[in-house]
């Protein structure tokens, strides 16, 4: 049995519903069971921890621990008749037609996820936020692989769970984000969320991992080069999917402020609406916003 798992802590808006309901689609177009959870608060109910406030800055916390529910579909016992089980983002879309399974891609391997194989513009200060977090992992003997003159990223937007590393994983008692945070400590907030501690914990636990193609999980994303008078004046958005693409992860800025009928206009045609494409849509929001 198949499951794919999506949810959302905090404010449900319209976006969120729209990749809820295309994901449930795809669902049912290959044969998977379909779970959406609103506010399942999953670290704290379950683990009945979350990441302390003293952590990050005000409002902090509550971000972080609300990100950190991605990891319920590793840990929770509920969902123990799933062979396999799909955690992704609210922002991905898979193709409007698409009924190859991504389930098929997995094979023996006990967790399958898309490595970040593209260009992504990034400042020197990030590389060095990024290298720092390196230099923390080294020091519980993690050597991370390299991609170009960085340790790789694995995005944890689409992750693909057998039952073997599930089961594993509450065994072996993976959890252990205390000292993951103590470890980290004093770094860009960023580095507390699911996707660096999912890295951290993969390399550090040996799993068997599965490199899946680029194509389950090609990204779109916005660069916000310039502000004046507090507003946004200049704005650039990357599309690094291919042809191929069958997942487009849309993490572009502020899609709320688009419509869905313009979101997948956006990510299933080559049509894009001038809204978007003149950033427009962004301009008109303060800096602080």
């Amino acid at each position: 049995m198949k499951l794919i798992y999506q949810y959302w802590d905090g404010y449900l808006r319209t976006d969120h519903t729209l990749g809820s309901e295309v994901m449930k689609r795809y669902a049912d177009r290959i044969g998977a069971d379909y779970i959406f959870e609103h506010n399942p608060n999953f670290l704290r109910n379950f683990f009945k921890c979350s990441v302390e406030s003293r952590h990050l800055a005000e409002g902090g916390a509550d971000y972080v621990t609300a990100y950190l529910g991605a990891l319920k579909p590793l840990f929770a016992p509920e969902y123990d008749k799933y062979d396999t089980i799909l955690f992704v983002d609210l922002d991905v879309f898979p193709s409007e037609h698409l009924y190859d399974s991504i389930f098929d891609e997995l094979g023996d391997a006990e967790i399958g996820i898309v490595p970040e194989f593209y260009d992504h513009p990034m400042p020197e200060h990030l590389k060095d936020q990024i290298r720092e977090w390196e230099s923390r992992l080294k020091r519980v003997g993690i050597d991370l692989p390299q991609y170009k003159d960085l340790p790789i990223a694995l995005n944890s937007g689409v992750v693909l769970y057998s039952k073997k590393a599930r089961l594993r994983a509450r065994k072996e008692n993976w959890f252990d984000l205390e000292q993951y945070i103590k470890l980290v400590d004093n770094i860009d907030p960023y580095f507390f969320t699911d996707q660096p501690y999912l890295n951290y914990m993969f390399f550090h636990q040996d799993v068997d991992l599965k490199y899946l193609d680029q194509k389950w999980n090609g990204h779109m994303f916005t660069q916000i080069r310039g502000y004046e008078d507090g507003t946004i004046v200049e704005v650039e958005h990357f599309d690094r999917r291919t042809p191929e693409t069958n997942f487009t992860h849309f993490r572009c800025e502020r899609a709320e402020q688009l419509t869905n009928d313009q979101i997948l206009r956006i990510v299933r045609t080559n049509d894009w609406p001038e809204e978007f494409t003149s950033g427009n849509y962004l301009k008109k929001i303060p800096k602080n916003a």
